[in-house]
């Protein structure tokens, strides 16, 4: 809620900057959308697998930090990047910045860093997969022409962007670009349901062969790149999309045969908020 934020950081600033502790007079330069999902650990570290060997849309890369991108750049031959941080993934494009990340490891890391111990802290981010999309500034700026027909106001008031009906729409779509909104199978699994529900035979067999060259090289865009046939990638795709087959298929080793793409997860709790929210009132 704004109304408990705007008061802790008029606490907090006004014994600085007594003459800007009203939040709304800030104009805002960047925004950050969180949600915490809570899991199990067992879990957070599975999905963060399955996002690692996933793919995205064709505008996001993967973070590249300021000595990458610089070594990168020297390269003659230089590559965008294509593997992410330890225990978490991390993707950019010109509008966004989505981090998703194991919360124990980072909670973990920066007390190691700090030399302090908090076992509290530590103990309520078991469990925990923190999303994290940063909104950049030119987006900020079309947000604001979507919304200042609804309000009126000035400059980028926090109060404005900081609400459901805005940041649900962003954090769902960036979601979707990363992880599609198909669940996740074992091999075998999506094997059969994908000998009853395609119709072809050399269809059939185009398909399996791209999920056999994802479970081998444990990369869907690695996968795409080595694919060959006359039937195109796309066309892969789509099938898989319509049986909600997630292409990232789910490792022997987790011991379960399906789970519930993150889109989906996110979905039934942001509609479960909401509804929290409208009986409280």
């Amino acid at each position: 809620d704004f109304e408990p934020l705007s008061k802790n950081f008029a606490q907090f600033i006004s014994s600085f900057l007594p003459l800007r502790a009203d939040l709304n007079e800030w104009s805002l330069q960047r925004i950050d959308y969180n949600i915490d999902l809570k899991l199990t650990p067992r879990e957070v570290e599975q999905y963060i697998t399955l996002l690692q060997r996933g793919d995205k849309n064709h505008s996001w890369h993967v973070h590249e930090f300021a000595d990458e991108e610089k070594n990168r750049r020297e390269s003659k031959h230089g590559h965008r990047k294509k593997t992410h941080p330890t225990g978490s993934v991390l993707f950019d494009n010109k509008q966004y910045s989505v981090n998703i990340y194991n919360k124990h490891l980072e909670r973990l890391k920066v007390q190691q860093e700090r030399g302090i111990t908090d076992t509290a802290e530590l103990k309520m981010s078991e469990g925990v997969l923190r999303i994290e999309i940063q909104v950049k500034r030119n987006k900020l700026n079309t947000i604001k022409r979507n919304i200042k027909s609804d309000f009126d106001f000035d400059g980028k008031p926090i109060e404005y962007f900081a609400r459901y009906d805005v940041a649900i729409p962003i954090i769902m779509r960036a979601l979707e670009d990363i992880t599609g909104r198909a669940d996740y199978s074992t091999f075998e699994r999506a094997k059969k349901c994908i000998l009853s529900g395609v119709k072809t035979k050399r269809t059939q067999t185009a398909i399996i062969e791209f999920l056999e060259r994802v479970t081998r090289t444990k990369s869907l865009w690695r996968a795409k790149e080595l694919h060959r046939g006359d039937i195109k990638t796309e066309t892969v795709l789509e099938h898989l999309k319509r049986l909600n087959i997630n292409p990232v298929t789910i490792p022997v080793s987790f011991n379960r045969d399906t789970m519930d793409n993150l889109f989906n997860i996110v979905a039934v709790q942001f509609a479960e908020e909401r509804e929290r929210t409208v009986t409280e009132k």
